[in-house]
């Protein structure tokens, strides 16, 4: 496009705010606005957005732009799609001079959207036609008001063999083109298409901005084949990818600060019927990593309402340690008397539903009551006391918060029964068998109980996904990003640390890359996505401030202080470990091991 005042012209009339804002929750910081990058995952905002300048900025991953940059990036189109886009949303006309490749993408992408719009139409068409009755009595029954099928869309796809095939053709589009939208399959061994649809309750499924990219389709009756059909994954469907009826949620979602995500498209529905329209479904599949940044860049706070049967509790679970992976607060909303939310509402009513909503629990509770069952408190023998602590132990050991594993370790106590030192026994038995790093020292300074500066370890079974980048302490994670981020501090971290001590093997593998003499730029390919991974933490643990070199040298030392006090941590439970084998066999305990292990407990204290 040659005309660069027409460009300034589209520029100008987007607000970048407004356009953003489509896609990210933003909120107001001084002069500029603030969210959570849409093209990185990270937990803490880093996404500046600046009205006066025009402009948006990520001091996560570098990106930034204009407007047109932004559509550029999020919608994957070239410079002229991009422009068509914004002016088309404000009303400009544009000459049209763009480059061949350009305008066949773009109109193909027309295309597609008018294709997918059409069959909408249709559906919604056919279901007040007098084959959508039965259509029309499932939602009857179903408790579903016809204003609220018109505002969500629903329709009807006859039972027909290739009605909307025909259709279409007529409209000028060709079966193979819709075949590749999902709306049309072609007949296997034989020539001819039909409609991919038939005898089905239409749900059209839309991206973030309400565009429909794809249809669900459920049986109406037994016998018909899957209960649901959906399109199939194309450029323009990818399941994983979106969430039902987030075009729909995502102002009520910003304005109560909070997102309830369900299972199925009638349950959706039926809680934006009763008035609750800060919720979006995950279409009946496991929860994905693409679908939990959806929600983390609306909001922070997510309550799972997933069905309360076993598979429900199992989905639950997975979902919940993916958003609180991806820094979401989580909480878990668990209905008695009713399986989903839809029949839930249906039988309670949605004043019940909500204050259901106000009284979810947490990760953690939800994890306790699983694995505790309907255990009560009350009089105990040994064994049935043994039995309550042991179940808790595996979700005690999983909280990383030292306050709210504190807490929930009174709750099992007085469960079972039992004093607290009891189960805080049990449990830094559980962390000595995982981490190795753990100890108890001899001399009263008992647990060594830093979430920050613990070694990793595995999750076990029903735990927690760990949510950081490696294993290792926190210290030497830093500490190797320091020498990625500032690699003029190498020399001076190479004489004060030996990387045989790193705990994690990965780490100690980079750590010898880096402190023997190969620096940033002899770091293999497969060591890439750590070091990357390494990056990112510790630019989010300064809130992705600029890292100037007097403030990363204090970071290095203290990283050097803490990894050489680790190191003789370890080494002083190993020698206690020599020490009780000696006293266990009766004999004499070598004269060198008690003064390495004297002069190791003296520097330690110091």
């Amino acid at each position: 496009m040659k005309d660069k005042a027409l460009v300034e012209e589209v520029r100008r009339r987007n607000d970048i705010v407004e356009v953003i804002s489509e896609y990210v929750a933003l909120k107001k910081r001084g002069q500029d606005y603030l969210g959570l990058c849409p093209f990185h995952h990270e937990k803490t905002p880093s996404f500046h957005v600046s009205p006066d300048k025009g402009l948006f900025y990520c001091f996560g991953c570098q990106a930034g732009g204009n407007v047109f940059t932004f559509i550029q990036k999020r919608e994957n189109l070239s410079f002229p799609e991009a422009l068509k886009l914004l002016a088309g949303r404000v009303g400009v006309s544009l000459d049209d001079e763009e480059d061949p490749e350009a305008r066949r993408r773009r109109q193909e992408t027309e295309e597609a959207y008018r294709a997918i719009e059409l069959a909408q139409r249709y559906f919604v068409r056919e279901l007040d036609s007098p084959e959508g009755k039965g259509a029309r009595d499932y939602l009857e029954r179903r408790g579903i008001k016809p204003e609220t099928a018109m505002t969500f869309g629903l329709g009807f796809a006859p039972d027909s063999w290739d009605r909307l095939t025909r259709g279409m053709q007529r409209q000028g589009f060709q079966p193979d083109f819709l075949a590749r939208l999902g709306l049309v399959a072609s007949r296997e061994g034989r020539s001819g298409h039909y409609d991919r649809f038939r005898g089905r309750l239409m749900f059209p499924i839309g991206d973030i901005r309400g565009r429909i990219v794809g249809f669900g389709g459920r049986a109406l009756t037994e016998g018909q084949g899957p209960k649901y059909l959906n399109s199939p994954e194309s450029q323009f469907f990818n399941k994983g990818h979106l969430l039902y009826v987030l075009h729909l949620a995502k102002d009520a979602i910003r304005a109560k600060e909070r997102a309830i995500i369900v299972e199925g498209y009638m349950d959706a529905i039926a809680c934006h019927q009763a008035g609750i329209h800060n919720v979006v479904a995950s279409m009946g599949t496991a929860l994905t990593v693409e679908q939990g940044r959806l929600l983390r860049q609306q909001t922070a706070e997510v309550t799972i309402a997933y069905d309360s049967d076993l598979a429900g509790a199992s989905a639950t679970i997975r979902g919940m340690e993916l958003l609180a992976s991806l820094g979401c607060r989580v909480r878990i909303l668990r209905l008695e008397g009713g399986k989903d939310p839809d029949e839930y509402i249906k039988a309670f009513g949605a004043e019940d539903f909500a204050r259901q909503l106000e009284s979810a629990g947490t990760l953690n509770e939800y994890k306790l009551r699983l694995a505790l069952g309907e255990t009560r408190a009350g009089p105990r023998t040994p064994e049935e006391k043994a039995d309550v602590v042991r179940r808790a132990i595996p979700v005690l050991a999983s909280i990383t918060d030292a306050v709210e594993r504190g807490e929930y370790l009174k709750k099992v106590a007085a469960l079972a029964g039992v004093k607290e030192d009891t189960v805080l026994q049990e449990l830094k038995r559980t962390y000595r068998q995982r981490a190795p790093g753990s100890h108890r020292d001899r001399f009263g300074n008992t647990w060594h109980n830093s979430r920050d500066n613990r070694p990793e370890s595995s999750p076990q079974p029903g735990t927690a996904v760990a949510t950081r980048p490696a294993g290792g302490t926190r210290a030497e994670r830093n500490l190797l990003a320091l020498c990625l981020e500032k690699p003029e501090l190498i020399e001076t971290i190479r004489s004060k640390v030996d990387f045989k001590s790193f705990s994690d093997h990965e780490l100690a593998r980079l750590a010898s890359i880096l402190l023997d003499g190969g620096g940033p730029g002899s770091i293999e390919d497969e060591q890439q996505p750590l070091a990357i991974a390494l990056l990112k933490e510790l630019r989010a643990s300064f809130e992705n401030e600029p890292l100037n070199p007097e403030r990363a040298a204090r970071c290095a030392n203290d990283c050097v202080r803490v990894l050489n006090e680790h190191t003789m941590v370890r080494r002083m439970a190993e020698l206690e470990r020599q020490i009780e084998d000696f006293e266990k066999s009766g004999r004499v305990i070598p004269v060198e091991t008690l003064k390495e292990y004297q002069e190791l407990a003296r520097k330690t204290k110091a």
